[in-house]
């Protein structure tokens, strides 16, 4: 009883009987005499019988016998064991391992199996539920003692919860700006300058989406000076392409045309070629290939 109160409220007796280490077909017969006694409920489901507690307190009284240390161990051992063990249980249920992990205390362990539970969720469009388990996860991390190992996970915890919140907010939400905010002071933390870049444009992109042309402008000769110390004529050019956007939403014309001007021999000739001045110019701005940054890192810049 104490163990499959540590399971949960539903468990299969192929698992309590990994946890025991007893025959199912023996665990059976005790699971149905305690159906019989209503101190469980079976049902069964296409890959097997399940069982619950009849009541809550049932469960909360078993799981309130044991020791906290030992609980800590049994939670452990079920995570362990769904794990190697049933593997479509883990497939389609990570967020158990991960629940199960934190409850044993070994909370690197939990970040890093809430993170994948996240990163599933959103491969099949979850992003409600991937933006609970990014939360978990650096809930976890914040229980950990200040690394460099910790700070460069939580920069990837991050980034998975800014492109979540992006689908499920928007760009120039403010839950989606204090996410830009945290990826970009992370960033700058550990020295990557290539994630600062496109931390930089996420800035840029959701104050411009939100009609904040002026701070926009400001983010936008930040992302100029990552570009130069960053050097790769890629940057650079998307460097002087939102500067320019910047510029021309400000209606600042003139600047506007000083940076289409200096960046143009980088555009190539696919943006160049239509005239010269600002119509060149407004046929950047409505360009939709070169997506930055290269590899799709980041997202394609706003017309």
């Amino acid at each position: 009883m104490q163990t499959a109160a540590v399971i949960g409220d539903e468990f299969s007796p192929e698992l309590l009987g990994a946890l025991a280490g007893r025959p199912t077909s023996d665990l059976l017969t005790l699971l149905d005499q305690l159906v019989h006694m209503e101190i469980l409920i079976g049902h069964s489901e296409p890959d097997g019988r399940l069982f619950d507690f009849r009541h809550a307190l049932l469960r909360d009284a078993a799981y309130g016998t044991l020791l906290r240390s030992r609980r800590r161990e049994l939670h452990e051992k079920v995570a362990l064991t769904i794990a190697t063990s049933f593997p479509s249980t883990a497939a389609s249920q990570p967020e158990t391992i991960a629940r199960h992990f934190a409850l044993a205390g070994l909370n690197e362990k939990a970040a890093e199996a809430w993170y994948e539970a996240g990163l599933k969720a959103s491969y099949r469009g979850a992003y409600r539920e991937a933006e609970k388990d990014f939360h978990s996860a650096l809930e976890n991390l914040d229980k950990l003692e200040e690394s460099s190992k910790r700070t460069l996970f939580r920069l990837s915890v991050e980034t998975a919860l800014h492109a979540a919140l992006q689908v499920t907010d928007g760009y120039s939400a403010p839950r989606t700006v204090e996410a830009t905010e945290r990826l970009s002071m992370l960033s700058e933390k550990i020295g990557d300058v290539e994630h600062s870049i496109a931390q930089s444009y996420g800035r840029w992109a959701s104050l411009s989406s939100a009609g904040q042309y002026m701070e926009a402008a400001g983010i936008a000769d930040q992302f100029f000076t990552l570009a130069i110390k960053d050097g790769r004529p890629e940057t650079m050019t998307f460097a002087h392409m939102i500067r320019m956007t910047s510029r021309y939403r400000l209606g600042d014309l003139v600047g506007a045309e000083r940076h289409y001007q200096a960046g143009k021999p980088r555009f190539g000739d696919a943006l160049s070629g239509s005239g010269e001045g600002l119509g060149d110019h407004c046929a950047v701005l409505d360009i939709e290939a070169n997506p930055w940054p290269p590899q799709s890192r980041s997202p394609k810049p706003l017309p």
